[in-house]
């Protein structure tokens, strides 16, 4: 019997290697990487609900593919819309339970980004001179 922590696991990994957009410069998953290495920081210092606005008010869509891939794994249907009006909605320890998921969903987009693509995301540092 898998766990809640499995079960993320498992939906996120499926998720990113999914990922595969042809684009010859990696552009997209440096992207939706670096953007996975900072989001559960992210949430950890503003909150889920406010994670999500700051994502939507970015133009690209790797970031928003991103959003939509945390709410297809928690449950919402790849629906960012979904995810959003639930964190505006919720009673206060649901919204809690959902920021909680999301964290451990976050964590595991973090760590597959990193071992699926770390010369992706190394190069990526190298270009922004970190």
């Amino acid at each position: 019997m898998n766990n809640l922590t499995h079960t993320l696991a498992r939906s996120v990994f499926d998720k990113i290697t999914a990922i595969d957009t042809g684009d010859k410069d990696n552009s997209y998953k440096k992207k939706y990487g670096k953007m996975a290495l900072k989001l559960p920081v992210l949430v950890q210092n503003a909150g889920l609900l406010q994670a999500l606005a700051f994502i939507e008010d970015k133009k690209e869509d790797p970031y928003k593919a991103l959003v939509k891939d945390l709410a297809g794994v928690l449950g919402y249907g790849d629906s960012a819309e979904r995810l959003r009006n639930a964190c505006i909605d919720l009673p206060f320890g649901e919204y809690r339970y959902l920021t909680r998921r999301a964290m451990i969903a976050l964590t595991w987009f973090k760590r597959f980004a990193q071992s699926t693509w770390p010369e992706i995301l190394k190069e990526a540092d190298d270009e922004q001179g970190g």
